[in-house]
């Protein structure tokens, strides 16, 4: 998929952006509890897998910081009010 430039300036666009890769993120979850938990894992309700999705990607842009990414740039934010 081709990166948006737009997402560096339009608020809309980098929300977009962002919820795109918390849903890349919850799909990765799910693929490993469906394929490899082998345990019920049921009981994680919305609530959980929004966390732990949400932590998945924190961990991506901190390691890829940690090995000299520059995160700023290769994860835009825009931070605005509109």
């Amino acid at each position: 998929m081709k990166l948006d430039l737009r997402i560096k300036s339009d608020k809309k666009r980098n929300m977009e952006y962002w919820d795109n890769m918390e849903e890349e993120c919850r799909e990765i979850l799910n693929t490993i509890l469906s394929n490899y938990a082998n345990a019920d894992t049921s009981q994680i309700n919305e609530d959980a897998r929004i966390d732990i999705s949400k932590s998945i990607l924190e961990t991506i842009i901190q390691k890829c910081g940690e090995y000299g990414i520059d995160t700023d740039a290769a994860f835009p934010y825009v931070d605005e009010d509109y």
